[in-house]
C-alpha cells in the first residue's frame, strides 16, 4: 500500500543551479544569487517523498523529471532555515540532500508525517 498518498501540496524545492536551461546572464545570475528554487507539487505515500515540477518551472529546467525520495534512504531530516526566518524541509539521504519550502502549515504537517514514516531516519529537529 505505499501509493497512497498520506500527504500532498504546493512546494519549492531546491535544485542544483546546472540543472538551469536559461542563458540569459541575468535570470542566471539572480537564481545563483538566491539558489534554484523549483515550484511544483509534492506528493507523500508510506514509502517515498516525490516531487513534481510544474509546467512553468519545467521550462527553465534541463531535467524537470519527478524526484523521487525513497523514506528507507532518509538518514536524517528536520526543519532548516532560508533567509533567516522560513522554515524549510530539509532530507539527507544516502542519494543526497533535498530541500522542500512549503507553506509553514504543510511544513509541520510534513514533519509530523515524516518522524511517523521515518523510524529510520534521525529527526534534527
Amino acid at each position: 500500500m505505499s501509493d497512497v498518498v498520506v500527504l500532498e501540496g504546493l512546494a519549492n524545492m531546491r535544485m542544483d543551479l546546472g540543472n538551469v536551461r536559461n542563458a540569459r546572464p541575468l535570470a542566471t545570475a539572480a537564481v545563483a544569487l538566491v539558489g534554484n528554487w523549483v515550484g511544483g507539487r509534492f506528493s507523500l505515500t508510506q514509502g517515498a517523498l516525490t516531487f513534481t515540477t510544474n509546467r512553468m518551472n519545467a521550462a527553465f529546467q534541463k531535467d524537470s523529471a519527478p524526484v523521487v525520495i525513497a523514506l528507507d534512504s532518509v538518514r536524517t531530516f528536520g526543519f532548516g532555515r532560508m533567509m533567516f526566518v522560513f522554515k524549510t524541509v530539509d532530507l539527507e539521504t544516502e542519494h543526497g540532500t533535498y530541500r522542500l519550502r512549503c507553506a509553514p502549515g504543510k511544513s509541520t504537517q510534513l514533519m509530523e508525517k515524516l518522524r511517523a514514516l521515518c523510524p529510520m531516519g534521525e529527526f534534527t529537529g
